[in-house]
């Protein structure tokens, strides 16, 4: 089974932080493939809240060059959840 490579721009101590800008925030990373390092595109990016994990905050698909984007988030901890056909699951709390 194949491994993701995630590269998170906000990646703190195990947490990951919306970055606080005037109460609203931002996640933004990359999805890759651990082996190979090549983005991968249409990989789906499910944000939750840590403290509740089955509140689905936001769902994204990577872009082609494997990049994600969630906006106007509530300075808070979350996780996030990847997933895509032929590659293992990855949750990150």
């Amino acid at each position: 089974m194949k491994l993701f490579l995630l590269l998170i721009s906000c990646f703190t101590s195990n947490y990951i932080y919306a970055q606080h800008t005037q109460s609203e925030g931002i996640i933004t990373g990359n999805v890759m493939e651990e082996a190979t390092g090549k983005a991968l595109q249409a990989a789906s990016v499910t944000l939750l809240f840590t403290k509740d994990s089955s509140k689905i905050i936001s769902s994204n698909l990577t872009d082609k060059e494997g990049e994600f984007l969630f906006v106007n988030l509530a300075t808070g901890i979350y996780s996030i959840s990847i997933s895509m056909v032929g590659y293992a699951s990855l949750r990150i709390d």
